[in-house]
C-alpha cells in the first residue's frame, strides 16, 4: 500500500508539472526575451553584432553565446519553480507523508492514538516491550 501511494504521488507530481508547463511556456519565453534585453542594455550583447534569432518579437544577437544559456536558466528557474513546488505539495498530499508513523502489522498511518495499539488491526506496540524489559513509564 505504501509503494502504491508513493507511485500515485509521483504520478500526481508529473501531472501537475505538465499541466502547468504549457501555459507557463509563454512566461518562460517572455523571461528569456527580458534577459536578452537586459544583457543588451548593460552592454554584454552588441546591438551591431550578427543576428542570432528572435524571441517574441525581439531580435537578439548571436554573440556572446553564453548569454542565451544564462537567460534560459534564469527564466526557467523563475517561471517553473512555482509549478514544481506545487507539484511537490500535491505529491506529498496524495502520496502520504514520508515521515508518518505506521503500524508494523497493517502498514496504516497512526495518528492521534490514545492507547499504544493500532485502531485498525489491534496490534499493540511500545507498552508491551517496556513492561517486559522492566523499564519505567517515563522518558
Amino acid at each position: 500500500m505504501r509503494t502504491t501511494r508513493l507511485i500515485l504521488g509521483v504520478i500526481a507530481f508529473v501531472a501537475v508539472v505538465f499541466a502547468a508547463e504549457y501555459p507557463l511556456r509563454w512566461a518562460y519565453l517572455y523571461g528569456v526575451r527580458t534577459c536578452c534585453i537586459a544583457a543588451e542594455a548593460v552592454g554584454i550583447m552588441d546591438r551591431a553584432g550578427p543576428l542570432g534569432g528572435q524571441v517574441m518579437g525581439f531580435n537578439f544577437q548571436r554573440e556572446p553565446a553564453w548569454v542565451h544559456g544564462a537567460a534560459a536558466v534564469v527564466s526557467a528557474a523563475v517561471v517553473f519553480a512555482p509549478a514544481v513546488l506545487l507539484g511537490v505539495v500535491v505529491m506529498r498530499r496524495v502520496g502520504g507523508g514520508w515521515r508518518a508513523t505506521r503500524c508494523g502489522a497493517c502498514n496504516r498511518v497512526l495518528r492521534g492514538l490514545s492507547t499504544p495499539a493500532c485502531p485498525w488491526c489491534g496490534a499493540s506496540f511500545g507498552g508491551d516491550r517496556a513492561a517486559a524489559s522492566g523499564a519505567g513509564g517515563g522518558r
